[in-house]
């Protein structure tokens, strides 16, 4: 066995060679707290891992600033972390662990020992541990850790039921998250024999994703991968990993596309190894991706690769390919029923007599009665003419969005494909139903131009924010439709090239999944929906109703009016005004150091670089001082143009909580200090700008020290 290797809190000799430093600040049934880098790369992101026995129950990420070790480091680092054993997947990951052991022959007065480690990556090999306190019994029997996480022995007890009797769905222990959400699934990412002689010798879905470029300057590419990176599936530790990961933030189950061509399949590896390996040990469920393979990628009959063809009495043949899968005691079920997706089931000249044969096979082989969905694609919609149970919402595909191709100014004369809105698909969500039996669907984002290039569609205006609103609503939708099944099927969880993903990725992170999580769990969000214009405000609570959602949206503009006016300030929010806000000269004034710049139009932060087509974004946060922080404060960004001296300013209309700063800086938890800015830069003059964050109120002003940060207009 490696030699374990205790984490020092010595930030003074720091070694060149990869080691850490660290200091376990808290640990308790609510969770663990505290700091760790590596010395050889202070800034780098480190991933903690909290392990019970063998396997790991949680694990996080470095993300929360820590102003006393930047001090003694003089330089910024992202190095304090907090991990809660109060999230439901947490408790869901004990329940499972504990389980496995029972199962496996231990009893309730085993030792279990409780360890934190870290790594550069979830599922890295390492031996690097922080030391727990010395009042922390590290190996305790295996019930010693029920108080812990918050669990009883009937719900693992239920869970090893569920574990020896096949034909149980996977389901949640008792009091856990109601809303399941389900992530489609592509396993097109290790090479293939069919692959290597369409597309050339070791093509896989990344070979797109690495050639994808920016179409044009505000184009959101290329996407490329951050914490899992180019992976290939055919390797266990991968799979296990991605599981690990979805769990995590509130993924109940993946949906893997099946595909099988009259008796032929093909990108089979990765589901057989699924099988054989009996891992990663997480619900899952089929979706029978029925269509034709074209060099188009979209299912076309022109240059066919390999053709789909159906017959009602020969594709239920199919259903010896699939009763190993639903056999598994992992399968996700409906009222004790296997569930199946059928992706296009339009393009069968007599759907309703394959399903009903499909199902009359099934009971003669022995399987349960299959629980059929239709997929919400081209055009299908009510699925009981089709003969299924239900359907599946399957965005973009049904969903109506605004096309904003001729809006966006610098896309060049040969696109040919087509540019959405995200914020109006959203809206058309809110206010679209259904009177047929069906399971809620979302998108993260979309954009194929890694496939297609210019001739690709996107959605313009994707955000995290956007996603979360569009979950919750679902997951309401989702509990009322179908209280016993509550699933929100989610496109998709490695869809990189159609940019349709929830893996972290280099541009946003975990952010998405972040995401995921709150909605899942219902933790509290900020409150409003960020874009452009300013009249697209879209509550985060939007009730599933049109007209209420018409009256939100009227109301929130009135209020942004007037705010706007106050301030003197007509035009539009996102533009730069001459001058200074008004009322600022008869203000006293103070300095604040803590404030912080996140992201930006570049990685570069000291050096944002932006033009009149392409426009300026940024977030971060900012604490003023005593006087002024309040959510009353008007806050604004200064533009100083070192070249002529001149100022310009804009309204920061949207902020938001930032727990992390807040705790950080022993200020109130609810603060406001995070913000979000886009604005135009078509009416500055080009050349160099000093930003400043300024918070007004009650006749003083804060300003901000953002002295490093500086903004160049490119011409």
């Amino acid at each position: 066995m490696d030699h374990v290797k205790t984490i020092s809190h010595d930030l003074i000799h720091l070694p060149e060679r990869r080691a850490y430093r660290g200091y376990l600040e808290l640990i308790d049934p609510s969770g663990v707290a505290g700091w760790v880098l590596r010395t050889d790369d202070p800034p780098a992101p480190v991933t903690i891992e909290i392990t019970l026995g063998c396997g790991v129950i949680a694990f996080g990420r470095t993300a929360v600033s820590r102003v006393d070790i930047e001090r003694i480091l003089s330089r910024r680092v992202t190095c304090g972390f907090e991990i809660s054993f109060l999230r439901p997947e947490v408790r869901l990951r004990f329940v499972r662990r504990a389980a496995a052991l029972l199962s496996a022959g231990a009893d309730w007065q085993t030792s279990v020992a409780f360890g934190i480690r870290v790594a550069r990556y979830p599922g890295e090999k390492t031996t690097w541990r922080f030391e727990l306190p010395a009042g922390f019994e590290t190996a305790r029997p295996l019930d010693g850790w029920l108080t812990m996480f918050d669990v009883d022995k009937e719900t693992i007890e239920r869970e090893m039921a569920r574990r020896a009797e096949k034909g149980v769905s996977p389901a949640p222990p008792s009091g856990l998250s109601p809303v399941l959400p389900i992530a489609f699934y592509l396993p097109q990412f290790h090479p293939t024999p069919q692959n290597d002689a369409w597309w050339g010798p070791g093509f896989t879905e990344w070979t797109n994703v690495a050639c994808h470029e920016k179409i044009f300057p505000s184009h959101v590419a290329p996407n490329l991968p951050a914490d899992l990176g180019f992976y290939d599936i055919r390797l266990k530790e991968v799979r296990q990993a991605q599981a690990e990961l979805a769990m995590l933030y509130g993924v109940y189950g993946f949906c893997y596309y099946f595909y099988w061509f009259n008796g032929k399949r093909i990108l089979e590896k990765p589901l057989e190894l699924i099988l054989r390996d009996g891992g990663p040990d997480m619900p899952f469920c089929l979706c029978w991706a029925n269509e034709t393979w074209s060099r188009r990628w979209d299912g076309s009959e022109e240059e066919v690769l390999l053709q789909q063809t159906h017959d009602a009495d020969e594709d239920t043949a199919i259903l010896d390919d699939l009763s190993p899968f639903f056999e598994d005691p992992r399968y996700i079920r409906v009222d004790g029923k296997p569930l199946l997706l059928i992706y296009r089931i339009n393009l069968m000249p007599y759907p309703a007599k394959f399903v009903t044969q499909l199902r009359e096979k099934a009971v003669q082989a022995g399987l349960f009665e299959l629980y059929v969905c239709s997929a919400m694609t081209f055009g299908i919609e009510d699925p009981r003419p089709y003969g299924c149970d239900a359907a599946v919402g399957f965005p973009p595909h049904g969903t109506i969005a605004d096309e904003v191709s001729r809006n966006v100014l610098d896309v060049p004369d040969d696109f040919t494909g087509k540019i959405y809105d995200m914020r109006t698909a959203f809206e058309y969500a809110v206010g679209q139903t259904h009177a047929f039996p069906h399971f809620p669907g979302v998108m993260a984002r979309w954009d194929n131009t890694a496939r297609r290039g210019k001739a690709g569609h996107l959605y313009h205006y994707a955000d995290p924010k956007i996603f979360e609103a569009w979950m919750r609503l679902a997951g309401r939708r989702a509990r009322e439709m179908n209280p016993s099944a509550p699933f929100v099927f989610i496109n998709a969880w490695n869809e990189w090239g159609e940019g349709a993903y929830l893996e972290p990725d280099r541009r946003y992170g975990r952010r998405y999944l972040e995401a995921l999580r709150r909605a899942v769990s219902g933790d509290h969000a900020e409150e409003t929906i960020s874009g452009e214009p300013a009249d697209s405000h879209i509550a985060d609570a939007c009730p599933p109703d049109g007209a209420h959602l018409n009256a939100r949206l009227l109301v929130e503009n009135r209020l942004l009016t007037k705010g706007l006016k106050r301030l003197g300030l007509l035009g539009r929010p996102d533009r730069a005004y001459a001058g200074f806000p008004p009322g600022l000269a008869t203000c006293t004034h103070s300095i604040s150091r803590y404030c912080h710049i996140d992201e930006a139009n570049t990685p570069d932060l000291r050096n944002i670089v932006a033009n009149a087509r392409t426009g300026v974004w940024l977030t971060g946060w900012f604490w003023p001082d005593d006087r002024v922080a309040t959510d009353n404060g008007q806050y604004f960004l200064i533009l100083w143009h070192i070249e002529t001296r001149r100022s310009f300013f804009l309204p920061i209309l949207e902020r938001s909580e930032r727990p992390d700063v807040a705790e950080t800086l022993e200020i109130p938890l609810l603060a406001k200090v995070g913000f979000a800015l886009r604005f135009d830069t078509g009416t500055l003059p080009g050349g160099l700008y000093r930003l400043e964050l300024i918070c007004v109120k009650g006749g003083h002003c804060a300003h901000s020290d953002l002295a490093n940060n500086l903004f160049v207009i490119d011409e």
